[in-house]
């Protein structure tokens, strides 16, 4: 009896694997279409230019207490 019982839980386990590999189909992933994100052909006159200068405040600490950033980005 017991080995009947046995017998059947390995076969139903048997057929589940066989299912389960059988249910994937292919062999490779495929990310989802939406992750992916084109970008349009840079064009040859475009070009940019960023110049950045920082004005820092010290405290008696040495530690900075204010600093400013102040930034020029021109495209060309």
């Amino acid at each position: 009896m017991k080995g009947e019982v046995g017998l059947i839980l390995f076969g139903i386990l048997g057929i589940g694997l066989l299912l389960l590999t059988r249910r994937g189909g292919s062999n490779y992933y495929e990310p989802p279409a939406s992750s992916f994100k084109f970008l349009p052909p840079e064009k040859p006159g475009r070009r940019y230019k960023n110049t950045e200068t920082w004005d820092i405040e010290w405290n008696t600490d040495g530690l900075p207490s204010k600093v400013t950033i102040h930034r020029n980005a021109v495209q060309e």
